[in-house]
């Protein structure tokens, strides 16, 4: 089967995507700091384990708390049922997943907000983080799921996680297998990321939102270029 025949699956973090939240800190630091540094390919996923005590029960109290209040971006999820309308249009078959990195502790209440805000009408998988990393935790999923003979496509706000997914490319030479978004905010800025001397690859394509993603997924799907 031809990179362009098969099912893709695209996979959603929700963080800065589909729920409205600060840019990624840590990603936002590395790049000031000039050492954006990948995880090793195939790494471990190691198991998240809260540190015991009051202070570590507080901090994962406050950070639920902070998760349930955290506003739904209403264009995003519209963004969902303009790209199943791209795919139907252009005759391919997409499913869609939630591949989100919140630690184990916030997996109910997230499953809780997603069926509540409408979401699961179209997330078919919820891959939710089982471990420490959630740069590793996206790419092993992706990984998992082209060789499984999926296509991937994945859309993020957090451009580490979305360097390790793209990366999964490479396993594929000459194809077209995995194809990343994502969106603009202050930690993937141009000039940030000129001064901190980061290569894009081909397949990671920065956007203003998902309505702008849905058109380059159009185009791609048209060419035959995924």
């Amino acid at each position: 089967m031809s990179s362009t025949e098969r099912e893709i699956e695209f996979t959603n973090d929700l963080d800065g995507v589909h729920f409205k939240v600060l840019p990624p800190f840590k990603t936002t630091q590395q790049l000031l700091r000039r050492n954006l540094i990948l995880p090793q390919i195939n790494s471990p996923i190691e198991e998240h384990n809260l540190p015991e005590g009051w202070k570590s029960f507080l901090f994962s109290r406050w950070t639920i708390f902070c998760h349930k209040i955290s506003p739904v971006n209403k264009e995003a999820l519209e963004g969902l049922e303009i790209f199943r309308q791209v795919a139907q249009e252009n005759n391919r078959q997409l499913k869609f997943a939630a591949l989100s990195g919140r630690e184990r502790y916030k997996h109910l209440m997230t499953e809780q907000r997603l069926s509540k805000s409408g979401y699961m009408k179209y997330f078919s998988d919820l891959y939710l983080n089982q471990g420490r990393s959630s740069s590793i935790w996206k790419e092993s999923v992706v990984r998992h799921l082209t060789h499984d003979g999926l296509n991937v496509v994945h859309i993020d706000d957090d451009l580490r996680s979305g360097l390790c997914v793209a990366r999964v490319n490479d396993d594929y030479p000459g194809e077209e297998r995995v194809l990343v978004y994502i969106m603009r905010n202050i930690s993937n800025h141009p000039r940030l990321l000129r001064r901190a001397g980061v290569e894009i690859p081909n397949n990671l394509v920065f956007v203003h939102s998902f309505k702008e993603a849905a058109v380059d997924f159009s185009g791609r799907l048209q060419n035959r270029a995924i």
